[in-house]
């Protein structure tokens, strides 16, 4: 590393040439980064016009054109190269989602049907059992919370034939104050959720039931249409881990959430109503209630894609070690007519990579530096940043460190400035340019074992952290409209997005300089 003593005391000396306002630092980074062109970017990508840029979606491929546009006309190269050998700033990400279009779930209410369709949002998917499920109509089973302890007094089975029914069961544990009492010793056996499941699981199919119906904790009926966003997520999955994933022998049953409409039709009259708690708590057969569920999956395979686009490096030996430098474009899409823009999360981190890579491209550092918008980063597993580093459009072992950009722009953001976690080796050029800004404040904090558990399999950092490739994310912390509508273009503070790209630049400049970059050591490889 440089003498970093010796810069702070050059920048002491030349602040009175360099400095002019929040934000602007250094006066060779003023004209190619500014707020009227981070406003554009943002307009571009989290509008309702991309309606939430949900992976796979026409939203999110306007997002994605407009980027490639921005990089294109920045000067930046096309970052994948396809099997026919074509560059392309697009790198295809292989999805499988499963589609429930000709899904339903009927009720026979006094001889009358009420049939639900999947499409209505009032019921999610959990498991399709062995296939394609299309029972007989008969009457289903309150079964309470699924436990059969009769020697410890509770047996939510006792003097019920189940066979060939659906039943419906509450998610979790009786209360604390419940009659019959639950045993403390019970509560301990089966407050992992893991193992009541699996406890509850074994008991149901030799049971020989025709499904399972789940009904959600309180909180979920209260904000279903959350449990739905969140819900339709798992409906993805990548299609490399479906290719080699093992089938299991074990048979499982179809299992369905349903929501707070399908609740007062199923309970509506009955002895026991667990939802208003009204009535003695039993088990029991649904008086006058008959019930069917269709449940036909088809798998659709999807490409979303990365955005990849490279600056080259002007050194003839550097410029073969690589800076990575992502953030995720994809976010939760639109349920009914409601918009889950994600200005900040991740439009944010996208704004400020595509206004740093203009920059970027005017001068690149010795080391070359691929831009790379994610898609997938919402569902389950990192989809796309693992995806870019199971098919890097380089030589793995050449990427030096990568640097994620989440959730950085918010007026209500966490932490009031801009926060670093990552490999101590790059702290003190992380201090050394943020010295040269006013009015901001700025922290790092060096990859502990507790900031490991919190990003782990949360942000595109832990992929490159799983490689043992040094990483650090960038962030203004955590922000209360996560995940909700309020998550609008409204909500971002563009004088903090500014000082954010221009911060990302100067860093990516000093440690793409730096002569000593690759003699860092990296981080511990994990399979966790």
């Amino acid at each position: 590393m440089k003498n970093i003593l010796i810069r702070n005391y050059l920048i002491g000396i030349f602040s009175i040439l360099f400095f002019f306002t929040e934000g602007n630092i250094l006066a060779q980074n003023i004209e190619s980064i500014g707020i009227k062109t981070l406003r554009k970017h943002m307009d571009a990508i989290a509008s309702d016009a991309t309606e939430g840029r949900l992976t796979g979606s026409a939203g999110y491929r306007k997002a994605a054109d407009y980027a490639v546009t921005v990089f294109q006309e920045a000067g930046l190269k096309p970052g994948w190269i396809n099997e026919k050998g074509e560059k392309s700033f697009f790198q295809p990400v292989p999805l499988i989602r499963d589609n429930y279009k000709s899904t339903s779930l009927t009720i026979r209410k006094n001889g009358e049907d009420n049939t639900f369709d999947h499409s209505t949002n009032n019921f999610v998917i959990l498991n399709i059992g062995k296939g394609s499920e299309n029972n007989q109509i008969t009457s289903p089973a309150f079964i309470g919370y699924g436990i059969s302890e009769p020697e410890k007094g509770w047996d939510d089975y006792a003097d019920l034939d189940i066979k060939g029914k659906w039943v419906i069961l509450l998610d979790g544990l009786p209360p604390e104050n419940s009659i019959p009492t639950f045993s403390d010793s019970l509560r301990k056996k089966y407050s992992d959720s893991k193992t009541r499941n699996s406890l509850r699981t074994k008991i149901l199919i030799e049971h020989k039931v025709a499904g399972l119906i789940i009904i959600p904790y309180k909180a979920k009926i209260d904000n279903w249409e959350h449990v739905i966003r969140l819900s339709y997520i798992e409906y993805f999955s990548y299609a490399d881990d479906e290719m080699n994933r093992k089938e299991t022998l074990e048979p499982i049953l179809p299992a369905i959430l349903i929501g707070p409409e399908i609740l007062k039709t199923l309970f509506a009259g009955q002895s026991f109503n667990p939802i208003t708690i009204e009535g003695k708590y039993h088990s029991y057969i649904l008086d006058d209630t008959k019930l069917n569920a269709t449940i036909n999956c088809k798998k659709e395979p999807i490409n979303c894609y990365n955005i990849i686009a490279i600056a080259p490096g002007t050194d003839s030996i550097l410029k073969n070690e690589y800076l990575t430098v992502g953030a995720h474009l994809d976010h939760l899409g639109k349920i009914g007519d409601k918009v889950y823009n994600g200005a900040n999360d991740d439009a944010s981190g996208c704004v400020i990579i595509l206004e740093t890579a203009k920059a970027i491209a005017l001068n690149p550092p010795k080391r070359s530096v691929i831009f790379i918008l994610y898609t997938a980063e919402e569902l389950h597993g990192l989809v796309g940043s693992k995806h870019f580093l199971r098919r890097p459009p380089i030589p793995i072992d050449q990427i030096s460190l990568n640097i994620n950009i989440e959730q950085i722009g918010s007026k209500n953001r966490g932490y009031n400035g801009i926060w670093g976690i990552g490999a101590p080796q790059f702290n003190d050029v992380f201090s050394y340019v943020s010295n040269s800004y006013r009015g901001t404040n700025f922290k790092y904090d060096d990859l502990n074992e507790n900031f490991r558990n919190a990003l782990k399999d949360q942000v595109d950092s832990w992929s490159y952290i799983k490689k043992g490739i040094p990483a650090i994310m960038l962030s203004s912390g955590g922000f209360p409209e996560h995940h909700t509508t309020k998550d609008k273009i409204e909500l971002i503070d563009f004088d903090h997005l500014l000082v954010a790209a221009n911060f990302l630049h100067s860093y990516i400049v000093e440690l793409g300089n730096e002569k000593q970059l690759t003699e860092t050591n990296k981080t511990k490889k994990t399979d966790n």
